[in-house]
């Protein structure tokens, strides 16, 4: 059955049909015409240029901003980020609690390219980034994700923990990095972290040789890094 394309008229006039439902949804607040004319001065010419995701996230922060303060006057926004606090989800109500500096700073950023499309004088402030604090699995909890994972994950997470690599740094193993006589395998660094040689235990090498034998020569070594990520969320959800 042959495929069905929309012309290029088409697709131009559904992109645009969908920026406008979207821009106009009762969520968000209609603003007056100095206002509105500003925002889409960003908004449309991102729209053709961003993913789709990307877009609306915009697009949401910028007619947030707009709903609360004047996007004309950069001290009164500044003053509104800089001071903003979580919602209630359930009473949609400030909780008295700030929302994270990693939240400001998108903000800060949103409202920054606003300025600079408009030629609003602006001066972004600087703000610390604060990182989150880690979950760190304790020997038992790890040993329980593992128990939760696939065959394929569980000798992937073992070679991860035996050897402290990254995800990426795992991904990026080549067939021609690995020994599967000695049990070894070679790791490229990443994120500054030194390249190393490392010999595994007895056991997880078994693991990786059953592991390769199961793999196609045509393909990487190990899953890619989200996938990984995406395995290692899914098994801790279900051992926790």
């Amino acid at each position: 059955m042959a495929s069905f394309k929309w012309s290029s008229d088409k697709k131009q006039e559904l992109a645009t049909k969908s920026f406008e439902d979207h821009r106009f949804k009762p969520k968000l607040h209609q603003h007056d015409p100095r206002t509105q004319t500003a925002i889409d001065n960003v908004l449309i010419p991102l729209r053709k240029a961003k993913p789709y995701q990307q877009w609306e996230n915009e697009n949401y922060r910028l007619h947030t901003l707009a709903d609360s303060v004047d996007l004309f006057n950069p001290n009164q926004v500044t003053v509104f980020i800089l001071t903003l606090q979580k919602l209630d989800p359930n009473t949609n109500q400030r909780t008295g609690t700030p929302v994270s500096n990693g939240y400001k700073k998108t903000l800060l950023q949103t409202y920054n390219q606003f300025c600079q499309i408009n030629q609003i004088p602006f001066d972004t402030p600087s703000l610390k980034y604060d990182s989150p604090i880690p979950i760190i699995p304790t020997r038992e909890q790890i040993q329980k994700i593992f128990s939760m994972s696939t065959w394929k994950y569980t000798t992937v997470f073992a070679i991860m923990a035996e050897t402290g690599t990254e995800p990426q740094e795992l991904t990026n193993i080549k067939h021609n990095q690995i020994n599967l006589d000695k049990g070894e395998i070679s790791v490229m660094g990443t994120k500054q972290h030194a390249n190393g040689i490392y010999l595994l235990r007895p056991k997880t090498a078994e693991m990786l040789r059953q592991y390769i034998a199961r793999r196609t020569q045509s393909k990487p070594p190990f899953p890619t890094a989200k996938s990984i990520e995406q395995a290692w969320i899914r098994a801790r959800r279900i051992a926790t």
